[in-house]
Order: structure tokens, then C-alpha cells, then sequence
């Protein structure tokens, strides 16, 4: 999995200097490379995760969907911010049960 992260990372992010070379597109650029940079925290930070397990897979599986956003941003210029930050919601759900069922 850290093969793949580190893979679509840098596919990502030299697709997206190709673009602002290319068409010079100041405010994309920083608002793709805020979300990379937030889709790589949340993947470092993912690993707290680990103790519940299909909460650890469905926030695996939020990360897909966050690369996903931000190619499609990147390509089709529609920002979902719902795409790139659905891994915050598996923080979310760790939180709550953390809090309500006492595991740690």
C-alpha cells in the first residue's frame, strides 16, 4: 500500500507541474498541492487507525476516492471537496467510538 500511495503521490503531483507549466495556472496549482498535502497527512496520520480494522480499510478506501477527487481536478477542473476529504470522516467515526465504547 505505501508503494501505491507513494506511486499515485507522485503521478499526481507531476501531472500537476506539467499543467502549470503548460497553462500557468497559479491558484489551481495551490489548491491541488494543499490537497495533495492534506491526502498525505491523512495517510501518515491513518495509521492510528490500525486498532479497529474495517474502520482502518474504509479509511484506505477514503484515500482511493480522495486521489481520485484530485485527479479529477486536476483534469477536469471540478473541485469535490467531499472526494478529497472523505478520509476525515473515518477520524470521525475513530473519535466517536473511541469516546462512547472506550477503545484505544
Amino acid at each position: 500500500m505505501k508503494i501505491f500511495t507513494i506511486a499515485i503521490a507522485l503521478l499526481t503531483l507531476s501531472l500537476l507541474f506539467w499543467q502549470f507549466r503548460h497553462k500557468d495556472m497559479g491558484q489551481k496549482l495551490w489548491i491541488a498541492l494543499g490537497s495533495v498535502g492534506v491526502l498525505i497527512a491523512m495517510g501518515l496520520v491513518g495509521s492510528m487507525l490500525k486498532s479497529i480494522e474495517w474502520l482502518f480499510w474504509l479509511h484506505r478506501f477514503g484515500l482511493i476516492v480522495g486521489w481520485i477527487g484530485v485527479l479529477w481536478y486536476l483534469l477536469r477542473d471540478r473541485f469535490y471537496g467531499w472526494m478529497i476529504f472523505s478520509p476525515l470522516m473515518t477520524f470521525g467515526i475513530f473519535l466517536l467510538i473511541h469516546f462512547l465504547l472506550g477503545f484505544s
